[in-house]
């Protein structure tokens, strides 16, 4: 047997397995209607894999016309059988039907050697079939108003996002439409997630699941969408606040060991008090508020102006940190710090760590993060007092000065002796 058909056997197995994974499901779905019953069963959708993954491999010889016969035969013979069980059950659900063309088509793709996409292709097409009951439990509990809001997201993302430039512009081309968008979008996104979150899960485990997920996409985001619940009850939003704002410290520590191992070193005390004291004070809010009679305004799924208000913030960051450096030379690194920390800290971490041992010091470098974060912190803090309301500024204040202290002396300390030989800045 030469190499050419191991292949072809290959391909056929990947194309009979896809249509025995749909089978099981749709025989152990289908399984009270008993043998005959049935548009088609487990060893029938093996079959239909088989004969998607066959085709290709006959079709070299006989034409691709084969593959259209098969398929006009295939939906003939469905569609026949689905019609009778139609006129004698009255159940006008045409899902196994699409299932086996869905499954003949994968089918065809193994056969041609697409075979990852093919697999991928019929583990997620049984995932959906099986996942009937809480698929359709989860449309009995929409309104139309939430419906609207995730199309409304969906057009933010996938609509408008592509078509702006991704490029500079502007004064010194320092701002970049799409990024800016992308920001609007993950705000957008966050407030829309917390918001689900929230409703299905209830007010608390909502709020944490909004505030772990979110911190590691962009702490200020979420907390700006945390805190539009800090009126109605300011200590789990405040919580919730400062667990999201813990979640940069993993964040930047993987940033770090991608673009600077060394700096991720001289970083480790002051991203360690970081995540360790917000943790701390998130924990300690949490258990004394039980939450059990929380009544939260959940408020709009879709919050479109927040998220317009921070993409300018971001928009007027990105023009100071071009202009500083030219303005100040190297006297502007710190304030730039300062400043990108207005709006989040991903962005200088990357810059000072692909400077880190080259034109800058890891000192410097590592110097430079905790004054973004700091100022980052601040900024939450503000938001959660301007938008949340003073009760909830107040635990954020109290959390976030904590750790931004408890940083400085570590850094001071253990960030000092851990940083490389200055010589390598």
């Amino acid at each position: 047997m030469n190499a050419w058909d191991l292949e072809s056997l290959w391909r056929l197995g990947i194309a009979t397995a896809i249509g025995l994974l749909v089978g099981l499901e749709r025989g152990f779905h289908l399984r009270q209607q008993g043998e005959g019953g049935r548009i088609a069963g487990f060893r029938t959708f093996g079959l239909i894999g088989f004969l998607g993954g066959l085709c290709p491999l006959v079709a070299e010889d006989a034409g691709t016309g084969l593959i259209a016969a098969a398929l006009l035969s295939l939906t003939v013979f469905l569609g026949l059988g689905l019609h009778h069980m139609m006129r004698e059950s009255g159940d006008l659900g045409i899902t196994t039907l699409i299932a086996a063309l869905a499954t003949f088509f994968l089918g065809v793709a193994a056969g041609y050697g697409e075979k990852s996409i093919a697999a991928m292709g019929g583990v997620v097409m049984t995932l959906l079939l099986s996942a009937k009951a809480p698929l359709h439990g989860l449309l009995d509990r929409l309104d139309k108003r939430e419906v609207l809001a995730v199309i409304k997201l969906l057009i933010l993302s996938l609509v408008i996002l592509p078509l702006l430039p991704d490029e500079g512009m502007g004064p010194y081309e320092a701002v970049n439409p799409r990024q800016l968008w992308w920001m609007v979008v993950l705000v957008a996104g966050i407030s829309s997630a917390g918001y689900f979150a929230m409703k299905f899960l209830g007010p608390k485990h909502g709020l944490l699941a909004t505030a772990v997920l979110g911190g590691l996409a962009s702490s200020t985001a979420t907390t700006l969408s945390l805190a539009r619940h800090g009126e109605d009850a300011p200590v789990l939003p405040a919580a919730a606040a400062l667990a999201a704002s813990a979640m940069i410290a993993p964040r930047l520590v993987a940033i770090c060991l991608v673009v600077s191992p060394p700096l991720a070193l001289t970083l480790a005390p002051a991203l360690a008090a970081f995540f360790l004291v917000p943790a701390l004070a998130a924990a300690l809010l949490w258990r004394r508020d039980g939450g059990d009679d929380l009544d939260l305004d959940l408020g709009n799924p879709f919050e479109l102006g927040p998220a317009l208000k921070l993409a300018l913030l971001i928009g007027i960051i990105m023009l100071l940190t071009e202009a500083l450096p030219r303005w100040l030379g190297d006297a502007g690194l710190y304030l730039l710090a300062a400043l990108s920390g207005l709006a989040d800290v991903a962005a200088i971490t990357l810059s000072f760590g692909e400077k880190a041992g080259g034109g800058m010091s890891f000192a410097a470098a590592a110097w430079g993060i905790v004054i973004a974060i700091s100022v980052n912190n601040l900024v939450k803090t503000a938001i959660g007092w301007s938008v949340g309301g003073r009760a909830m500024g107040l635990r954020m204040a109290a959390g976030m000065g904590a750790s931004i202290a408890a940083a400085v002396a570590a850094m001071a300390f253990g960030g000092t002796l851990l940083a490389p030989a200055e010589g390598n800045g």
